[in-house]
């Protein structure tokens, strides 16, 4: 069927073969590429503590020292991350840690 705009309808507008869209509705594991567990939850746990004391002291600098709360709150962002997801950076650089 070719169509003109004299014998177009509404209807031949409509998209009869669509196939539907399915997505998974599983969570992935939160681990990057390349970036494999290397703590354990011992390990999870101090990072989570150490981006704990970070971002509160980062929070606390913020009337004093912007840029230096900046950088805090960065660090524990970084270090939050880190307990996110089971991964050292210090350890990937291949330094042995003691947790």
């Amino acid at each position: 069927m070719t169509l003109s705009s004299k014998n177009l309808r509404p209807r031949d507008l409509l998209a009869t073969e669509a196939q539907p869209i399915y997505f998974s509705a599983t969570i992935q594991s939160p681990h990057l590429p390349g970036m494999k567990p290397n703590i354990d939850n011992k390990g999870r746990v101090a990072r989570g503590g150490i981006a704990v004391v970070f971002l509160l002291a980062g929070t606390c600098l913020i009337p004093e020292a912007s840029v230096l709360a900046a950088i805090f709150v960065l660090i524990g962002l970084f270090c939050a991350f880190e307990a996110w997801i089971g991964w050292c950076a210090v350890r990937a650089c291949g330094v042995k840690t003691p947790l």
